[in-house]
């Protein structure tokens, strides 16, 4: 049972290393980023792609060998995305994970129709949280791809997000779909669309327990859902993943997890044909570490589902 980031560690021990292309490695930080996973043992190598001269120099300077890693020189974002999509689908690496290239760019690479990774109808990103109180890992999804989503969007969003779940624990999530309040207002449509999110689960449209609106506090604090009358609902107060209704909304929640809590954390794009990570410039070495270690996980997990 994965509870903690920890849990997902232990797996690896017994699991594959993979391999990574790192688009615009060109940083201390990045390095460390490498040199932590290779100790771990769950990266074994893959290709550095940025200015090569500057490549050579960082790892000339780690203990760490990188044998088994290419460098590849490439000055230009777009075409450095390009190179590095095309290892992984070419060169069978494993996990893609951004460096110091624009998210824009690293975006545009992954959904271009001609070599691009999209696999689903959409991409979504999902951030989780080693919350110690709540004794499990805390999923939310999506804080950083999609802006604004229509219902239509938000659906294939949370088949992400349930795919993913039953990967992790083979059962079916509890599913919040936040909002401010848990009263349904004809005027705002992402209460509406809460709702019929939570009628489509209870028709057996989604393989998930969902309910909303809810707030925070009632998607996550069983006291909270107790006080305005959830306490017999199933989701209320045990949320395994929260659901935002836009990126602002998703945005400000994960980084305040992230910057203003001790929390252990990570994240992973979902939807695509191999493991992605994308994190902010600004995350620290540990939560870059985690995500690598997340999606090595998965792919392992992928692979011996295929």
């Amino acid at each position: 049972m994965i509870r903690t980031i920890n849990d997902v560690y232990k797996n690896l021990e017994k699991m594959n290393p993979c391999t990574v292309s790192f688009p615009g490695f060109s940083s201390k930080s990045l390095l460390k980023v490498i040199e932590r996973s290779m100790e771990f043992g769950f990266i074994s190598g893959g290709v550095l792609l940025g200015n090569g001269e500057k490549i050579k120099s960082l790892i000339s300077h780690s203990e760490k060998n990188f044998n088994n890693f290419h460098i590849v020189n490439v000055s230009d974002e777009k075409e450095m995305m390009k190179e590095a999509i095309r290892w992984n689908r070419e060169e069978k690496i494993d996990v893609l994970i951004k460096g110091q290239i624009k998210s824009a760019i690293f975006m545009k690479g992954i959904l271009d129709r001609n070599f691009g990774l999209k696999n689903k109808s959409i991409i979504s990103d999902c951030m989780f949280y080693e919350i110690p109180s709540m004794n499990r890992l805390l999923f939310i999804t999506d804080p950083s791809i999609n802006t604004n989503p229509n219902l239509n969007e938000k659906i294939e969003i949370l088949k992400n997000m349930i795919s993913l779940f039953k990967v992790l624990y083979k059962k079916a999530p509890r599913i919040a779909v936040l909002s401010y309040s848990e009263t349904i207002i004809s005027e705002d449509r992402n209460t509406i669309e809460a709702s019929v999110l939570t009628q489509l689960a209870n028709r057996g449209e989604l393989d998930a327990l969902i309910e909303g609106p809810l707030a925070l506090d009632l998607a996550v604090n069983k006291r909270a859902a107790k006080i305005k009358g959830f306490a017999d609902n199933l989701v209320a107060g045990n949320a395994d993943i929260i659901f935002v209704p836009n990126l602002l909304s998703g945005n400000v929640l994960a980084k305040s997890l992230s910057f203003l809590t001790d929390y252990k954390s990570g994240g992973v794009l979902l939807g695509a044909k191999k493991e992605i990570v994308l994190t902010s410039r600004s995350s620290s070495v540990e939560e870059k570490v985690n995500s690598l270690a997340f999606a090595s996980f998965l792919t392992n997990k992928r692979l011996k589902h295929k």
